[in-house]
């Protein structure tokens, strides 16, 4: 989902741009494995329909997230666990590689996993360093969220308000707790934009992921 990019004086829109981040990740000091390859390629072993990530950084901490990725998302397509397509995408600035993986299941539906690299010293950044890269608080972070996850809320069961009435607006509320909040992970997206992954709930109480 979009979060928006703004100066961090702006707080009424979601449509204008940081030109400069307010913290700088740092000289690209880690190497890559393999110097014609991109920051990440393929894992191989998996047919057309799998594309699974692997970060082209040896690091310790890479050499860890690259094993539980293969682990947890390579291991549910070695067995077919009701994923009919896994696909990713990634985007590297000045310093940050944002990847997202998309997961496809039989009937439609995404789930979604972020993993951002600080290429500085080959690390995971964590949420508050990638929004903070981004010119943003986490405060103005979490009210970015809570406007974009009502709008896809709304714009996805706006059908059943009437029908549904409180029950509708109930959903909703749970959608933007604290809570639900604490679930959304930023990434930066193929036009270098500051988008997340985070969950809506839908009106019957089960939970969709979006991103």
């Amino acid at each position: 989902i979009f979060s928006g990019c703004k100066d961090k004086e702006d707080t009424s829109s979601v449509n204008s741009q940081v030109s400069e981040p307010i913290v700088e990740m740092g000289a690209c000091n880690v190497s890559k494995m393999y110097e014609n390859e991109e920051w990440v390629v393929d894992a191989e072993g998996f047919s057309d329909e799998y594309s699974i990530p692997q970060f082209n950084v040896y690091t310790e901490e890479t050499e860890k997230v690259n094993k539980e990725i293969l682990d947890s998302i390579g291991s549910l397509a070695s067995s077919n666990a009701g994923y009919v397509h896994i696909s990713y995408r990634f985007y590297n600035k000045d310093g940050l590689v944002s990847v997202l993986i998309s997961l496809k299941d039989t009937i439609g539906e995404y789930e979604y996993r972020a993993y951002n690299l600080s290429l500085t010293d080959g690390t995971l950044a964590s949420n508050e360093a990638v929004v903070k890269y981004m010119g943003f608080t986490l405060r103005q972070f979490r009210n970015l969220c809570v406007e974009s996850l009502r709008v896809e809320y709304n714009m996805s069961y706006a059908s059943f308000e009437d029908s549904l009435g409180d029950e509708f607006k109930e959903m909703r509320s749970k959608t933007t707790t604290s809570q639900n909040l604490d679930e959304c992970v930023p990434y930066l997206n193929q036009s270098g934009k500051l988008y997340f992954t985070g969950y809506i709930y839908n009106p019957t109480g089960d939970k969709m992921m979006v991103a």
